[in-house]
């Protein structure tokens, strides 16, 4: 017998997502064949959040694979995982396991005459970070020049890099719209001004 299944998009929260996706498989322990195969009791998506995914692993950008196989008692809950194909980072595999030993719950395999066996489970996690979202860092210098009646007079963007450059010239839209206090030279004359702006935008992970 064999299921598919997915995460719901709950564990897709703080630019992560996490699914399970692979084909399940389950294998009785022991002589007996199953009459019926252990079921999880809850859905699999439940069982991993976005709060699992390590901080450091967050931090370098290390994504990868982790698949599974679950021992599963004839009460319906693991007694054991192991990591039979790893994702190269020990605390992406290890993070797999406590969370699935944690959470996860069957419905037990049952054997022919309907008592309850041991059985396994198989599956694969997939960690990745998913920066769709989150736009890359940006930096955007702007200046105003301001007439002697505090109007705006003129508007221009000097520098636009990264996930917000292409937005930068919306800042003219609205600043051209707006007052300024008038400014006046140590002679009390009006005097026109220059007024620059430099907005930098950078993301990083908190833990």
């Amino acid at each position: 017998m064999a299921v598919a299944f997915v995460l719901p998009a709950a564990a897709q929260d703080e630019g992560v997502t996490l699914s399970v996706e692979e084909v399940v498989t389950y294998e009785p322990v022991g002589p007996d064949t199953p009459g019926r195969p252990a079921t999880p009791k809850t859905s699999p998506g439940s069982w991993l959040t976005a709060d699992d995914y390590p901080v450091e692993a967050r931090r370098d950008g290390r994504e990868g694979n982790v698949s599974f196989m679950l021992q599963v008692g004839p009460d319906g809950r693991p007694i054991g995982c192991t990591v039979t194909e790893s994702s190269g980072s020990a605390d992406l595999d290890a993070a797999a396991c406590d969370a699935l030993m944690q959470r996860a719950r069957f419905d037990p395999a049952r054997d022919d005459a309907g008592k309850p066996i041991a059985s396994t489970y198989r599956n694969r996690i997939m960690w990745k970070l998913d920066t769709r979202d989150l736009p890359e860092p940006t930096v955007i210098e702007t200046y105003l020049i301001v007439g002697t009646n505090g109007e705006v007079e003129e508007c221009g963007v000097t520098k636009a890099e990264g996930g917000f450059g292409p937005r930068a010239r919306m800042f003219c839209e609205t600043a051209g719209q707006a007052r300024y206090v008038q400014q006046r030279d140590e002679d009390g004359n009006p005097v026109r001004m220059r007024v620059t702006t430099r907005v930098q935008v950078t993301h990083e992970v908190v833990e």
